[in-house]
């Protein structure tokens, strides 16, 4: 690329707005889906020593937490497919612009994550770490208002927050999040531990234990660290995702969607069976079925069960029939509902930003700040009193 297309790519406003949907039909413990085909990322971006370290960690199983790479990859495939039971509930108080940006916070952490990725693989661990606190966050805030606002049937909430900027605390979100049952105590402290131990570690000045430069490459040299820095994000992915099964017990539970509404399916209310498995394999043990045992969890999927139930089964003729996109008709079902979802991730996301920014437009219109300023000593002696 030439300097003269890469500054027309700068001030362009074009957006990368593709979605790849991975659905997933067989079970099994390794998922040959690469990390970068699960997050879509641009190998343009990567350095050669970050493709080499993802060959590694994507083929050699003789490297030490394969088993846990690959786990970390069904998080990730659990992740994306979070954002396919989002609600599509309209409140009284709607408005075009309201009910895309109640989805902000899911997409910013989701290009949070891609960052990450990035950094990491190039070698920017410590920038990379720094990013997952920041993660945690962004998913604590999309689940706290996402409930509030069904629990409210309003969008008040998240209109206040994006009128003033202002969220509650981290813990106030936690406490208003979970019941205060005993199922849900363990899932409380497990976040509240993560953030601290994030906060230790990375988000502030840390100690030296948690330094990149203990392994002796002072000049950001490859190290066997930079092979493992995805752990911190794996350690502290269940403190994102077990929030949205709780927000989104759907999750849980997969439908035969297809066969029940064709392609008229309701967005956010049941997943098929593809995209329940990488949900399913994030759980240890028999972890799901204690999950779907908890209430409300339970009692949401019972109701579930009862509005799944008083819809009948289509034939495969009444299931073509709802194909209203046009084109050449899907070589399968599947395919066909796939390519519904990737449609309806690329207008949720880019909607989300959309509206969002539309909606704090007016926020730092009345601030104009001499940045200049700011690197004054005068300046801060003739104001500090004023701040």
């Amino acid at each position: 690329m030439s300097k003269e297309e890469f500054i027309k790519a700068i001030l362009s406003h074009e957006r990368e707005s593709s979605a790849i949907v991975h659905l997933i039909a067989e079970d099994t413990e390794t998922l040959s889906i690469s990390l970068i085909e699960l997050l879509q990322l641009n190998e343009s971006r990567l350095s050669k020593e970050a493709l080499t370290v993802t060959e590694i960690l994507e083929n050699d199983e003789a490297f030490g937490c394969h088993k846990e790479y690959n786990e970390f990859k069904w998080m990730i495939l659990a992740y994306t497919n979070l954002q396919d039971a989002f609600p599509t509930a309209i409140y009284g108080d709607a408005d075009d612009k309201i009910i895309f940006a109640r989805n902000y916070f899911y997409y910013e952490a989701l290009s949070i994550l891609r960052e990450f990725i990035y950094c990491g693989l190039n070698n920017m661990t410590t920038s990379a770490r720094h990013l997952v606190r920041t993660f945690v966050e962004f998913n604590l805030r999309q689940v706290y208002f996402l409930e509030r606002c069904k629990r409210e049937q309003s969008y008040s909430s998240m209109k206040q927050y994006l009128a003033k900027g202002i969220a509650p605390s981290n813990q106030s979100m936690i406490d208003y999040i979970f019941p205060s049952n005993t199922f849900f105590k363990p899932i409380k402290k497990s976040i509240q531990m993560i953030l601290k131990g994030l906060s230790q570690s990375s988000s502030h000045a840390f100690d030296p234990v948690h330094s990149v430069r203990v392994n002796g490459k002072l000049r950001h040299e490859y190290s066997i660290d930079s092979m493992l820095f995805w752990l911190t994000m794996y350690s502290s992915f269940s403190s994102v995702l077990w929030p949205y099964y709780l927000t989104f017990p759907t999750l849980l539970k997969p439908r035969d969607v297809i066969r029940k509404f064709g392609y008229n399916y309701i967005p956010g209310l049941f997943v098929t069976e593809e995209q329940h498995l990488a949900i399913k394999k994030t759980f240890k043990d028999d972890e799901l079925l204690i999950f779907t045992r908890a209430n409300p969890i339970s009692e949401e999927l019972q109701n579930l069960d009862e509005v799944y139930g008083s819809f009948p089964d289509l034939s495969d003729d009444e299931i073509k029939q709802t194909w209203t996109e046009g084109g050449t008709y899907p070589e399968s079902f599947l395919v066909g509902y796939a390519q519904l979802i990737a449609k309806m991730r690329v207008m949720s996301e880019m909607l989300a930003s959309k509206f969002t920014v539309d909606n704090v437009g007016d926020l730092n219109k009345s601030i104009k700040t001499d940045l200049s300023l700011l690197t004054r000593y005068s300046f801060w002696r003739d104001n500090y009193k004023k701040m």
